[in-house]
């Protein structure tokens, strides 16, 4: 359920915002059921990209994004030159 209380189809993954169509569509496209961390991970970036290339409201360019892995062990944030090299392997 979204902040306004809209239902999503899928419980393994969603996005929001103004970007959300163009994140969800490379999410619909490359999403698969028992994926690696890391490749769960470059899926995210390369889903928020595509948001911030397609629409300007969801952060144009630059300076980059956040990415924060959860996980069993905690939460940790990726530093730049971590999304830096995800970026320039997509």
């Amino acid at each position: 359920i979204d902040m306004v209380g809209g239902i999503s189809d899928t419980n393994n993954y969603t996005a929001e915002g103004s970007g959300s169509p163009f994140a969800l569509s490379v999410l619909e496209v490359d999403y698969k059921e028992g994926m690696s961390k890391e490749e769960a991970v470059k899926l995210a970036v390369k889903a928020v990209e595509a948001a911030r290339r397609l629409d300007v409201y969801s952060g144009g360019k630059e300076p980059g994004i956040d990415v924060v892995v959860i996980d069993k062990d905690g939460a940790r944030m990726l530093t730049a030159e971590e999304v830096a090299g995800i970026k320039t392997s997509l």
